[in-house]
């Protein structure tokens, strides 16, 4: 009997030392504590509520299979989203498992250095120290889709503006050229309406000249041997005439060969111009694909925010759901202790009667 008595305090001091955050190792059991009396109905209830105490640490390590198996916890300093980490639900992990970290290490534990996106992807999303950080986390999240969108929009909105900017210019200066190129083949042209006029007027001019001449001599006649000079006077400004007109021609040949070289390289630049354009077109579809990836992107964001949010909703209800069992067993645990005791005064008077 003493010995079961001594059994049965030395595990009341265990259970209270574990409520308190304390690390115990599992004192030995001796062969004398089973040798003693057969377990009475009173015995059984005295015992009941440590077997009800400890069906909470089961419930809350149900998703914490690396622990039940002795295998040990992350030391990354936060929470899985899987196991709930918050007030007794810790000291409960702690009673399965000895090797959990105290509150007080995991929050000096620095996160581990994140090598790879998903590593980035676990420290920032999944684990999560408690759930005032899960909650902020989620408003951050939330805060950055935002900005990201308007962001966006307006590289997207800028873009277009710049681009419809580049379009008018590149119109206007095209527009420009062919208002120049026009007026220098509308000046050419006066030009050469101009020296036609000229040479027409030079040509009556000379076929005047010509009929007085003839008028003149069929009058006189030749005796006085007049009709030589004339005869050379016409022969000598018909040549200058011809040479007017051959320096004329060979001008017009070059304005024309300008022409040409000034329309070939109008209809370059205007292919130029067409290239960009196209470009640009191609930029614009590729920028409005890409938005439209952003937008799915953002809204996919939106979607796991929103399961994270439900996520964060069932371990609260969780949470509270083990917090409601700990202090029901918390309660059973001093009604079993108050058995304990009145059973312990129970034997002290029996052990005072068998003296008597």
């Amino acid at each position: 009997m003493d010995s079961l008595f001594d059994l049965r305090s030395s595990s009341r001091i265990r259970k209270r030392k574990c409520w308190s955050g304390e690390r115990l190792v599992p004192p030995p059991v001796t062969a004398a504590a089973f040798t003693s009396q057969p377990v009475t109905a009173s015995t059984r209830a005295a015992t009941a509520p440590s077997a009800t105490a400890v069906k909470p640490t089961a419930a809350a390590t149900a998703g914490q299979p690396a622990a039940a198996s002795g295998e040990k916890p992350p030391t990354s300093g936060a929470v899985s989203l899987g196991v709930p980490r918050g007030g007794r639900g810790r000291e409960l992990g702690r009673r399965t498992d000895p090797s959990l970290p105290t509150d007080v290490e995991i929050e000096e534990m620095e996160p581990l250095p994140a090598e790879n996106i998903d590593a980035v992807i676990t420290n920032n999303l999944v684990l999560f120290r408690s759930i005032g950080g899960l909650q902020e986390q989620n408003q951050k999240l939330l805060k950055i889709v935002r900005e990201l969108g308007s962001k966006m929009e307006a590289e997207e909105r800028e873009y277009r503006e710049a681009l419809d900017q580049e379009q008018s210019e590149a119109m206007r200066e095209a527009i420009q050229d062919l208002a120049a190129q026009l007026e220098r083949q509308k000046k050419s042209s006066d030009m050469t309406i101009q020296a036609y006029m000229k040479e027409r007027n030079a040509l009556k001019a000379m076929l005047a000249r010509a009929e007085r001449s003839g008028l003149h001599a069929g009058i006189n006649g030749d005796i006085n041997g007049v009709a030589g000079p004339i005869k050379n006077d016409l022969a000598a400004e018909l040549e200058d005439v011809q040479a007017r007109f051959e320096a004329y021609k060979a001008e017009m040949g070059t304005d024309s060969v300008k022409l040409q070289e000034e329309l070939q390289q109008a209809h370059h630049n205007l292919g130029q111009v067409n290239v960009m354009l196209a470009k640009a077109n191609a930029k614009i579809e590729y920028l409005t694909d890409r938005h439209r990836m952003s937008q799915d992107e953002a809204a996919l964001h939106t979607r796991d925010l929103d399961n994270l949010t439900k996520r964060n909703q069932q371990l609260y209800d969780r949470y509270i759901r083990i917090d409601i069992e700990c202090n029901q067993a918390q309660q059973e645990l001093s009604e079993a202790n108050s058995r304990v005791k009145q059973l312990r005064n129970e034997n002290a008077n029996l052990r005072a009667k068998k003296k008597i």
